[in-house]
């Protein structure tokens, strides 16, 4: 991903492209997916840190959606150069069709997971929670 150079920044860029809050786990899936390497702690601490992302009782993690929050996290996180909109739609969605790609690959690990060893979890219940 062009731009974070922190884990709060690259979870940012993330939620926001993602497009709905999700878990540190599932987040952790999606930054390792792009190659970002770190403790999980790490990304936690991030999380918890963070004066952009917010933190939801259901244990998910989300950032502000909208015009004037997508041009406060492209200041903030330089992903695509200034006064470039469109080319920040393309990366946006670029990252959404990768991070929908990561998730569903994620549900189908954990699926096959709790098939082969039952321990009374439906992974896929976390679909539920989608706005």
């Amino acid at each position: 991903m062009p731009g974070p150079r922190t884990l709060e920044d690259a979870g940012r860029l993330v939620l926001a492209a993602a497009g709905r809050p999700l878990t540190a786990a599932a987040l952790d899936y999606c930054l390792k997916g792009f190659g970002y390497r770190y403790n999980v702690a790490s990304l936690r601490n991030a999380l918890r840190q963070s004066s952009r992302i917010e933190s939801r009782s259901d244990g998910q993690w989300w950032t502000p959606r909208g015009p004037a929050a997508e041009q406060l996290l492209l200041t903030e996180v330089p992903a695509v150069p200034r006064r470039r909109d469109t080319d920040w739609i393309r990366l946006r969605n670029r990252l959404a069709t990768r991070i929908a790609a990561a998730l569903a690959d994620r549900d189908e690990r954990l699926r096959a997971l709790a098939g082969s060893r039952p321990c009374g979890l439906d992974w896929g219940e976390q679909l539920a929670f989608l706005p």
